[in-house]
């Protein structure tokens, strides 16, 4: 029988790399619901969905910043629409 540890190869490594990607992701955008649930309370489901959708770890980051911040809730969205242009 092969004694074969999957981590020790190229591919392997990648598939690591990609499952730690979208774990970011995956939080990042849960965090921003977080946040605008905390504040807002009702977060309508077009923008969990939205923000659930993005595979760009810096607009996640940058709309995190903008979840904290933003004055209310359609100022957010305003924000997540022109991120998506």
């Amino acid at each position: 029988m092969l004694n074969l540890d999957i981590t020790d190869t190229v591919a392997g490594q990648q598939l690591i790399n990609l499952g730690d990607q979208r774990g970011s992701l995956r939080i990042a955008s849960e965090d921003i619901i977080e946040i605008l649930e905390a504040r807002f309370e009702q977060v309508p489901q077009e923008v969990i969905d939205v923000t659930s959708e993005i595979d760009d770890l810096t607009l996640l980051k940058a709309l995190h910043k903008a979840s904290a911040l933003a004055n209310n809730l359609d100022e957010f969205i305003q924000t997540l629409r022109r991120s998506k242009n």
